[in-house]
């Protein structure tokens, strides 16, 4: 496309395409054409408050639009893969909200149907474009750590259980849904080499949906094993993250990256120095957008037409974990990955 202006329409009205909104308005290289939203008058609330200049209720009027050069679409996730589908069939590349769908079934829908489109799908991990999450990465990358064996990522949500996202036809489950993330982080930070999982999850809340809370073991070819907590029960404010090293620890907690060399035995400075420098957090991360980053990489793709980072066959390795994680939790035991992730 290389175009130096990029004409983007929003699908979706809720928490989600508010920030994506905030982060197209601060870009000077995207223009928001429309906002469409079936269901409620808060699409044109935003359209009023982002200066948009079109809000339809039917997502057909958004996609047949005059010089429309993509859509975000930021709905429930059951609704994601009808949606790329049309918007790909219309010539129109894609930023879609994670999970980029709901199963193997749709993803692979999704990658068939852009081998013949070829256009910009751009599964949105927002995460990897937080600052916290690339320095544990330029940590991570720069060895400073050692043989790096063992893993630990938690992250909670506090959820009304009737919220409409708990519908089953609009969502795909804690483990697909929430601890996608998660697995992104793991595989962008490089370890991709998945040889076993396990799931297992209970509920806190009866009246929420099964599971609502997850524990999730990943073990590596490389003898490396991760654990991922999820709970919708959970009040949270941000990822947090241990990362173990045959040299150094990683610690991650409220935005903040701590590196500290293990030491042979403690003492009482070093512990109180320790304690203090995880105590002093200033949650600087609730100053910035956090889809900033990620709204900004897909407009610089379309610029510039390149592929995205998280492409619809990344989408798709998510959702293949998502599903054998979820596989295991149902059977109650561990699943063996064969070959499928390897790159």
């Amino acid at each position: 496309m290389n175009k130096n202006k990029v004409n983007i329409g929003i699908l979706g009205a809720g928490k989600m395409a508010y920030w994506h909104l905030r982060a197209y308005s601060a870009n000077s290289k995207c223009r928001i054409l429309a906002i469409a939203n079936p269901s409620s008058g808060r699409g044109e609330i935003l359209a009023r408050k982002f200066r948009v200049k079109s809000c339809f209720k039917n997502e057909d009027e958004l996609l047949s639009l005059p010089g429309l050069d993509a859509v975000d679409i930021s709905v429930p996730t059951g609704l994601h893969a009808g949606l790329i589908c049309k918007a790909l069939k219309k010539g129109l590349n894609v930023y879609v909200e994670k999970p980029m769908c709901r199963n193997m079934e749709e993803a692979n829908r999704i990658v068939d149907l852009n081998k013949e489109a070829r256009k910009i799908v751009f599964a949105g991990f927002n995460l990897r474009f937080c600052r916290e999450f690339m320095r544990v990465k330029e940590v991570l990358d720069s060895g400073e750590l050692g043989d790096v064996k063992f893993i630990v990522i938690k992250r909670g949500a506090s959820v009304n259980p009737d919220s409409y996202i708990f519908n089953p036809d609009f969502n795909a489950g804690i483990i697909t849904e929430l601890s996608s993330h998660a697995l992104d982080l793991l595989r962008w930070w490089g370890f991709k080499d998945v040889k076993q999982v396990y799931a297992e999850g209970t509920n806190v809340f009866k009246n929420h949906p099964r599971p609502d809370s997850v524990c999730l073991n990943l073990k590596y070819n490389s003898g490396a094993s991760a654990v991922v907590i999820n709970s919708y029960a959970m009040p949270s404010i941000s990822t947090e993250v241990e990362i173990m090293g045959s040299e150094k620890i990683l610690i991650l907690k409220y935005g903040k990256v701590i590196v500290q060399k293990l030491p042979v035995m403690w003492s009482i400075p070093s512990m109180l120095w320790v304690t203090f420098k995880q105590s002093v957090i200033f949650p600087y991360r609730i100053l910035y957008n956090p889809l900033a980053g990620a709204c900004d990489h897909f407009v610089e793709c379309l610029c510039e037409n390149k592929r995205s980072l998280i492409d619809e066959n990344e989408g798709m390795e998510n959702i293949r974990l998502a599903a054998l994680l979820n596989e295991s939790y149902i059977k109650g035991n561990a699943i063996e990955t064969g070959n499928n992730f390897t790159k």
